[in-house]
């Protein structure tokens, strides 16, 4: 039985298997490219079978931001990763990386094990000043940098400098991120915590095995 026949038997007699295959090999694809594609950039490192659905789902600020994901990690569709700067973002290997939103500027370590559910935002930086008067200058200088430009006739301003708080993320092994969560900078989470659904994580250490919850977030019980 030739392909063509297998395919058409496959979407008559069981039409929604056809999804779950098709995708397998769509992300056998873009691994394939998404590896090619990044492959001659010394400050990017992927393990085996990383598998990314959407190039698009990365940005690595060149020439001094750098990436690293281990073996057999997955980055769904939605995710969102960019490194600016001399940002340092590294991901363990067995993690599973859905709706997330990575922004760093300073430095992201994320273990092995770790899942992530939809909806997370993880900083290490703040991306916009506390001043209101500086605040308004930088947010009017994105949207008159913002490509496509229709308005040709603006004139485009330099990026006004501000003092971008930084300070690094780092997450450990087998961390459960549950859905919306966001983590900001100056936070590190011990071994094996699970991270409750909407927790705003604020600069600090929680310890090993914590059930972490609230906003502020906070240890609920050790597990």
């Amino acid at each position: 039985m030739s392909i063509l026949s297998k395919v058409y038997k496959l979407l008559r007699e069981r039409p929604l298997e056809i999804w779950p295959r098709f995708r397998e090999w769509a992300m056998m694809q873009w691994a394939y490219r998404t590896r090619s594609f990044f492959h001659n950039n010394p400050n990017i490192h992927f393990g085996e079978n990383v598998r990314v659905q959407r190039n698009g789902s990365l940005l690595v600020q060149r020439p001094h931001a750098s990436l690293s994901i281990g073996d057999h990690t997955i980055l769904w569709e939605h995710a969102n990763i960019q490194i600016l700067g001399d940002g340092k973002l590294s991901i363990g290997s067995h993690c599973v990386v859905t709706d997330v939103h990575f922004y760093c500027l300073k430095e992201i370590s994320i273990g092995d094990g770790c899942g992530f559910g939809p909806g997370t935002l993880i900083y290490d930086y703040d991306p916009h000043p506390v001043d209101p008067k500086l605040r308004a200058v930088h947010i009017r200088e994105m949207v008159l940098n913002h490509r496509p430009r229709f308005d040709t006739t603006a004139t485009i301003p330099e990026f006004t400098e501000f003092d971008q708080d930084e300070s690094p993320v780092i997450i450990g092994n087998a961390v459960w991120i549950c859905a919306n969560v966001t983590i900001l900078k100056g936070v590190e989470i011990g071994d094996g915590c699970v991270v409750a659904c909407g927790a705003v994580v604020t600069r600090g250490k929680y310890p090993p095995n914590s059930l972490i919850a609230g906003n502020p977030a906070k240890v609920i019980k050790s597990l």
